[in-house]
C-alpha cells in the first residue's frame, strides 16, 4: 500500500458555502431567464450534470412556434426527427459544450414554419432513414 502525499488544502465549510452561494446567484439567474423565456411562449428547463453536461430542454408554442427556425439556425450539430405530436430538433450550442432538445407541436407550427424548420437543420434523420438501402437486409 502506498500513501500518498498531497499540498491539496483540506475541504473547509466556507468554501462549501461559498460554492453553493454561487450556484444560487446564477440559479436565480437561469430562473429568471426561463421567466421571461416563458412569457415568450418557450418552456425551458436547464439540467447540469458533474460530468460536464449541460443539457437544456425547450418546448416552443403557438406564441413563439414561427421562432424556432430562425433559433435552429444558431445550432451547430443539428438534427431532426418527426414525432407523433410534432418535430423534435436536437443540438449544440455555446461552443458545442450545451446539448439544447427543442420540440414544438404539429398543432402550433405553420406550414411554412414547418418547411423552413425542416430546411434549418443540418441532417433530417427521417430522411436519413428513409434513404437506408433495405434490400441487402432481407
Amino acid at each position: 500500500m502506498t500513501i500518498m502525499t498531497t499540498n491539496a488544502a483540506p475541504l473547509r465549510p466556507e468554501a462549501v458555502i461559498d460554492g453553493v452561494d454561487e450556484l444560487s446567484t446564477v440559479a436565480w439567474h437561469a430562473y429568471s431567464e426561463t421567466q421571461g423565456l416563458a412569457r415568450l411562449g418557450v418552456a425551458t428547463a436547464v439540467t447540469v450534470s458533474t460530468q460536464d453536461k449541460v443539457a437544456v430542454e425547450m418546448a416552443f408554442g403557438a406564441d413563439s412556434a414561427h421562432l424556432l427556425p430562425a433559433f435552429v439556425t444558431k445550432m451547430k450539430d443539428t438534427a431532426l426527427t418527426r414525432t407523433a405530436t410534432g418535430f423534435t430538433v436536437v443540438g449544440t450550442v455555446f461552443h458545442s459544450n450545451v446539448t439544447v432538445r427543442a420540440t414544438v407541436g404539429y398543432a402550433v407550427i405553420s406550414v411554412g414554419d414547418a418547411e423552413a424548420l425542416v430546411a434549418a437543420v443540418e441532417t433530417d434523420l427521417d430522411d436519413e432513414v428513409a434513404a437506408i438501402d433495405t434490400t441487402d437486409l432481407r
